[in-house]
């Protein structure tokens, strides 16, 4: 039972997380009109690319490459990394 309601906690809490980043990144467009944000910055991400991103991770790429190449910025990189991480944890 305690481990369900751990599971829970933890998905909540990254559901929040996301929720947040989204709202924050809006913020910033909003407070920095003239700042120039990469075209897929808070868009969803689709199974191409997330295949793509596991791809140039095993090939060493280094994350500022990987960020330029989906049009990203390298913390978006590094989120979903974390994403995908937590994703293999479950399945595990």
């Amino acid at each position: 039972m305690l481990k369900g309601v751990k599971h829970t906690i933890i998905i909540f809490t990254f559901i929040n997380y996301l929720y947040m980043d989204s709202t924050m990144l809006k913020n910033l467009k909003y407070q920095n009109l003239d700042k120039d944000y990469t075209s897929n910055v808070g868009q969803k991400w689709n199974d191409e690319e997330e295949t793509l991103l596991i791809d140039e991770l095993d090939k060493n790429i280094d994350i500022d490459t990987i960020a330029k190449n989906h049009n990203r910025t390298t913390y978006g990189i590094n989120t979903r990394c974390k994403y995908i991480s937590y994703k293999m944890h479950l399945q595990n």
